[in-house]
């Protein structure tokens, strides 16, 4: 077997040989004698190394061939190992593989069962909107027909409340006429109680009625002609024309006012200002030439010519 072996190796040596030189022939057709008889050479030393083999080298050969027996061993036992590390790994990478591809399925799983979950909410969210959106036309309806009624309620209020700030003018007004009326009839009052105390001749409390009744009606006419009297009655004819003039200034037609304008300048001896007015005041009321004929303020102009044509 060892023989069959050596053999075998050598064959192979001086095959390749051949064939590298084949080859080299192929490719150099014009190669020198010298390179041919450097191959004769080889080949010489070659059948040197067979017949040596032959002669007694053949322990040193076997020694040889065993230790690449041995190498060869080794290489393959390291192509195994390499095999078994890489199956090693495929299998590690499978088994990896494999839990990776269960984590991502899982994971997978879950996705769609959310995607699930969220699309079912989803429907549940539009079903609430859509409900709730009738809810708010509904709502939105019925907010149109209350302001519809309010709107008419509105009217009614502004027409009642029209018809109300009518009637509180109205009141207002007799509130004030009434208010007016007792004001003038208080005034009336002081008025009359000041005419008695005239008559009484208390000129002193007349006056003092005569101008409560004017403090409660500032344009009582009669209250400043009877004021101006009793002045002119106690001899203060400036401040009786005063309230006389007063009198005219408020109702310029008072006959009564003239007639008392022309008793104070007949009391003070000035008969023109005094004709003058009584003229006024028969011009208004000609029951003053009666009146005057018989008043004793104008009894010094009794027996004048100028007064007789006057009151005739």
């Amino acid at each position: 077997m060892k023989k069959l072996i050596l053999i075998s190796t050598l064959l192979l040596i001086l095959f390749s040989s051949l064939s590298i030189h084949s080859q080299t022939a192929k490719k150099d057709t014009s190669q020198s004698a010298e390179d041919i008889l450097k191959q004769e050479d080889q080949i010489e030393s070659l059948k040197k190394e067979f017949d040596d083999i032959k002669k007694g080298n053949y322990e040193k050969t076997m020694e040889n061939a065993n230790k690449s027996i041995s190498l060869a061993n080794l290489m393959i036992q390291l192509m195994i190992l390499a095999v078994a590390i890489m199956a090693g790994f495929g299998i590690f990478s499978y088994v990896k593989t494999g839990q990776i591809r269960k984590k991502v399925e899982t994971e997978f799983e879950e996705i769609r069962k959310l995607k699930e979950k969220m699309k079912d909410d989803l429907k549940q969210e539009y079903e609430k909107t859509v409900n709730l959106r009738c809810d708010i036309e509904g709502i939105r309806a019925k907010a149109e027909v209350l302001m519809q009624e309010l709107n008419i309620k509105y009217e009614d209020v502004k027409k009642m409340a029209k018809e109300i700030d009518v009637a509180r003018k109205d009141i207002d007004e007799k509130k004030a006429s009434i208010d007016k009326s007792k004001t003038e009839v208080s005034a009336i009052s002081y008025l009359s109680e000041g005419n008695g105390l005239y008559y009484n001749k208390k000129y002193e409390e007349a006056i003092e009625k005569y101008k409560k009744a004017i403090e409660l009606k500032p344009d009582y006419v009669d209250a400043y002609v009877n004021w101006g009297a009793a002045l002119a009655t106690l001899g203060r004819h400036e401040e009786a024309m005063e309230k006389y003039k007063k009198a005219i200034e408020l109702k310029p037609d008072d006959a009564g006012a003239w007639y008392n304008i022309a008793c104070a300048y007949a009391l003070q001896n000035k008969k023109v200002e005094a004709l003058e007015n009584l003229k006024k005041a028969i011009l208004l009321d000609p029951a003053s030439k009666e009146k005057a004929k018989k008043d004793t303020d104008f009894k010094t102009l009794w027996e004048d010519e100028d007064f007789k044509k006057l009151v005739e």
